[in-house]
């Protein structure tokens, strides 16, 4: 009884140990009072010759109800857990046919789950002794305490291990067996005499049970240093169950027992060997080398789904099983550009708010986030900020290295989502086909084996979610479970809801298209071709159409039969003759700048690109007092997102005008390697400045800077921008040569682009 009760108020209601100790002993203050008088010799006898128990069955109840509610839970609560941050069990008999029922907090991967009960049912359950407590009725069967045959579950810990994990012998780090102490048959109280000899043969059977499994523990479990068996030999023979005012001897037996040369001896090889917890220092320090991003602040700026869009997705066939099968523990969304994956992704990952997960939105815009690495790592700092539990396995030995390989990041995460104490991880990777291509092929081989190594095991896994354009074969390989947005007939319906809500958000604004908007929804949804984003284009270009007349109106519609190409060309093309050299070094930047830049450092690099290449660069005479956001409203409109840093609108608009060749179709592109050229140029004429020639070595002389993001920036991303442009050196040799020659900012470079650990290096 005490066992059960213990193993549910730590693993299921995850109480600390003092406090559980204290509960304990209140419990037992409460519980073990006669129900009947001394001088009601008769009820009494009638209890103790129908084992209907000698203490008040409700009674019970009642407290246990009491302590699930003091730990803020409903008195009520199912022992059973989505997401068990302890898995727990507990053992009773059914009366009829005495075979033993595993109470569980978790769902069991290969037996049927046979009793829902609350968990004061299961604590009720547990604690019918007998003569102590009556049985208890569960649904129609009738329980009875599992001490009666499983007083010491050792073998069915195992079993239920192996359940849950068919590795389970490489993966026990500690087994520990507590024992109640071995009690002679006063420990029993007055209970009925014919019990005696049961009860004895329980009291003998515990240690028994321990001692046949410690001679097979070491030869069939691989359990050597791993086991230990701790059970107060001496002083509690006259200690019973229901004497709850004993605790004084209970603690002078515990003392004696622990002072015992080798139980001193077995309880420092267990604290020692046993893996421990990295320190809160440790711990913060770890966080602190696993880069990643502002992970919600980026999601709560993707727009919101429109009404009841995408709930259908909760209830398709691939979402199912991927939430409930572990061989389909990965699902992949495909799709076409701007046909809603980033919303979908950012939508189930707000669904997913009461289960640990984590998020990854890989972009072409910045170019750390493209790689695997910068992948893992994000993950994993999500993950272990959530669940810090599972530290011990993201630190091998407690010593994190001080610079990660990719190898050492991908171990890590590995054995963290997998681990036995894992509450079961969901992960969201969205637009994998944007990272980068040399990497990607063995990226997908590392996230089908970590995700789908545990085959058979439902409980706790880690699941994946993947989002990428469709006919990627690397992608494709990484599962068989697919979802086709582009094919599904609830993604069309929604689009016709969408629809719908931005043509009469654009009525409320322009109240002269309201004669129109029907033949808008019905033109909108024939022909967009599933592509949310084509949508919000044409919208916008009617919006800020300065022409409502049915020519204007029909001119913009016009664009619909083509694709997003045709509507960006157009964009472009409005752009007027004289102010198009300005806009293609300012979409230079936003197309090749490896991190979303400010309006200051846009304005400094287009400065830059119009002085005269064989001029020295005075920062003095930088011409930055451009109205730069007017400039890039009036230029490209709808091409980009202003907001504290400068953006691309969407990622199909750097996949239309970053090219890799000449392109007729376009109005106009740049190819990578000249786009990269152009940037490094520009940083590298910065750093050579004239301003610079005796600027003092401290760097933090530049913080007073006004151009201090810029110098940042040109530290950090020249030398990528120079890897990414090689068959363009010829435009930028010179100024390497005297970088180098100058040294002003060798040894600051060197540290930040070399030297400060992975976080700046270009890094598989």
């Amino acid at each position: 009884m005490a066992e059960a009760l213990i193993a549910i108020m730590l693993g299921r209601l995850r109480m600390d140990i003092e406090t559980c100790i204290g509960k304990y002993e209140e419990l037992s203050d409460a519980i073990f009072q006669p129900k009947r008088s001394k001088l009601n010799l008769f009820g009494r006898g009638k209890d103790a010759w129908t084992l209907s128990g000698a203490f008040d069955s409700e009674k019970l109840a009642q407290e246990i109800r009491n302590i699930v509610q003091e730990v803020g839970e409903d008195p009520d609560s199912k022992l059973i857990e989505d997401t068990p941050e302890c898995k727990t069990f507990v053992c009773a008999l059914r009366t009829e046919i005495t075979t033993p029922v595993r109470f569980r907090s978790y769902r069991s991967p290969t037996q049927v789950d046979e009793i829902d009960c609350a968990i004061w049912e299961a604590g009720r359950a547990t604690s019918a002794a007998s003569s102590f407590f009556s049985y208890i009725t569960i649904g129609d069967q009738e329980f009875t305490d599992g001490a009666t045959g499983f007083n010491n579950p050792i073998d069915i810990v195992l079993d239920e291990a192996f359940q849950l994990w068919p590795d389970a012998k490489n993966r026990i780090d500690r087994l520990i067996s507590i024992g109640t102490g071995r009690p002679d048959l006063r420990a029993f109280g007055g209970n009925l005499k014919d019990l005696g000899s049961t009860l004895i043969k329980i009291s003998t059977e515990t240690q028994n049970t321990a001692d046949r499994f410690e001679r097979v523990a070491y030869r069939d479990y691989n359990l050597n240093g791993k086991y230990f068996r701790f059970n107060v030999t001496h002083g509690l023979g006259d200690v019973g169950l229901e004497s709850s005012k004993s605790k004084g001897k209970i603690v002078a037996a515990t003392n004696n027992y622990l002072n015992e040369h080798t139980v001193n001896l077995a309880c420092r090889a267990c604290a020692l060997e046993s893996p421990m917890a990295p320190s809160a220092a440790t711990q913060r320090w770890y966080l602190r080398q696993l880069q990643t991003y502002n992970v919600e602040k980026e999601l709560a700026e993707i727009p919101k789904p429109i009404g009841s869009t995408l709930r259908w997705f909760l209830e398709c066939s691939e979402f199912e099983d991927w939430a409930t099968r572990q061989q389909n523990a990965v699902l992949l969304i495909v799709g076409q550009p701007g046909c809603g994956k980033t919303v979908l992704s950012a939508f189930l990952y707000n669904e997913f708010q009461n289960k640990q997960r984590s998020y990854f939105a890989c972009t072409e815009g910045e170019e750390v986030r493209r790689k695997p690495a910068m992948i893992i790592s994000s993950l994993l700092h999500q993950t272990l900020l959530h669940q810090p539990h599972l530290f011990r396995y993201a630190i091998k030995d407690n010593q994190p290295p001080q610079n990660w390989s990719y190898k050492q990041l991908l171990d890590s995460f590995d054995a963290v989502i997998n681990s036995p104490d894992s509450n079961g991880i969901v992960c969201l990777i969205d637009a994998l086909d944007e990272c980068h291509e040399e990497y990607r092929k063995q990226f997908t081989r590392d996230l089908k084996r970590i995700f789908l190594q545990n085959s058979g095991r439902n409980v706790g896994y880690a699941r994946l979610i993947v989002t990428a354009r469709e006919n990627y074969d690397d992608i494709d390989a990484l599962t068989p479970h697919r979802l086709n947005l582009d094919t599904s007939p609830c993604m069309k319906k929604d689009l016709q809801m969408f629809v719908e809500q931005r043509v009469s958000d654009l009525v409320a604004l322009r109240p002269d298209y309201k004669s129109r908007s029907q033949f808008l929804v019905e033109k909108l949804v024939t022909q967009a071709c599933g592509m949310y984003r084509l949508v919000e284009l044409l919208v916008d270009e009617l919006e800020n159409s300065t022409d409502s007349s049915n020519e204007g109106f029909q001119q913009i519609l016009n664009m619909i039969p083509g694709d997003i190409a045709e509507v960006y060309n157009t964009i472009w093309g409005r752009i007027p003759e004289k102010n198009r050299p300005r806009a293609q070094k300012i979409f230079t930047w936003l197309l090749s700048s490896l991190k979303p830049l400010t309006k200051e450092e846009i304005a400094i690099g287009t400065a830059l690109e119009f002085m005269d290449c064989d001029e020295r660069v005075q920062l003095r005479k930088l011409d930055t007092s451009n109205d730069i956001l007017g400039d890039l409203r009036r230029l490209f409109g709808p091409l980009i997102r202003l907001g504290s840093t400068i953006e691309l609108s969407h990622q199909t608009v750097r996949s239309h005008f970053l090219r890799q060749a000449e392109d007729a179709s376009r109005h106009w592109g740049i190819g990578a390697d000249e786009a990269n050229a152009s940037i490094a140029l520009a940083c590298l004429r910065f750093l050579n400045a004239e301003e610079f020639e005796n600027a003092p070595r401290n760097a933090l002389y530049c913080q007073s800077w006004k151009n201090i993001q810029f110098l940042e920036y040109a530290l950090r991303f020249m030398s990528q921008h120079v890897a990414l442009s090689t068959s363009k050196s010829h435009i930028y040799i010179n100024q390497i040569i005297e970088f180098f020659d100058r040294r002003i900012w060798l040894e600051k470079w060197t540290h930040i682009s070399c030297g400060s650990g992975w976080r700046q290096n270009v890094w598989y």
